[in-house]
């Protein structure tokens, strides 16, 4: 138990996490990306040179919006991250690895709303990595999150469960959703965390990564 304690505030709170150089990720498109050096455990993500440009569209104040999708992939996983929407940076702790998808429409990352994918190092169940999370001296806990509802049936087939979580007595706000996912035997979480003034604008962005989100 503790020692998954301290995998949350490595990397819920990102306080004691050493950030490997975030890659960069060109957009499926006709050339190759260039090839990036990432400090081990974290492998850098690859793109495919010979996929077709894809687009997806979403809405934003009931607006239509067009989006060009760029392909970031792993050894642990693939997904399709909006153009210019997020900064990837990927994360290692001596627990496990993962990528923080920043959200950053403007340019600048923001560090209280993103997308965080984490693989721990050692093989847990989806139900043993979710009874981590809810314990009383677990990760929600721990970071000051409130559970506000769960569900067994979420809406991704590589997701098991899902908490939605809040923290309250904060200047922001904030809110999230936590799934957690197995695959092969192993759990692994992907979660939103974001200001809840963020709510229009970040939801429909980061709902194309959960979606395309593939385990590997």
């Amino acid at each position: 138990m503790q020692r998954m304690i301290a995998i949350g505030l490595a990397i819920f709170l990102g306080g004691c996490l050493p950030q490997a150089e975030a890659p960069t990720v060109s957009p499926a498109a006709t050339t190759a990306a260039p090839e990036e050096s990432i400090a081990s455990p974290t492998p850098a993500p690859t793109t495919s040179p010979d996929a077709a440009p894809r687009t997806a569209t979403f809405n934003v104040e009931g607006e239509p919006t067009q989006v060009e999708l760029e392909r970031y992939e792993t050894p642990q996983f693939i997904a399709d991250i909006p153009e210019g929407q997020f900064v990837a940076t990927p994360e290692s702790a001596d627990d496990g690895t993962g990528v923080r998808f920043k959200f950053s429409p403007t340019g600048t990352p923001d560090e209280q709303a993103y997308v965080q994918v984490f693989f721990p190092n050692e093989a847990l169940s989806a139900d043993d990595l979710t009874q981590q999370l809810i314990a009383p001296d677990g990760l929600l806990a721990s970071n000051g999150w409130k559970t506000i509802a769960s569900d067994s049936s979420p809406p991704y087939d590589w997701a098991r469960s899902v908490i939605n979580y809040e923290q309250p007595n904060t200047t922001d706000d904030i809110t999230g959703r936590i799934y957690v996912g197995e695959h092969e035997g192993k759990a692994f979480l992907v979660y939103t965390h974001y200001p809840i003034e963020y709510a229009e604008g970040f939801i429909p962005r980061a709902d194309l990564i959960l979606e395309s989100f593939e385990p590997r």
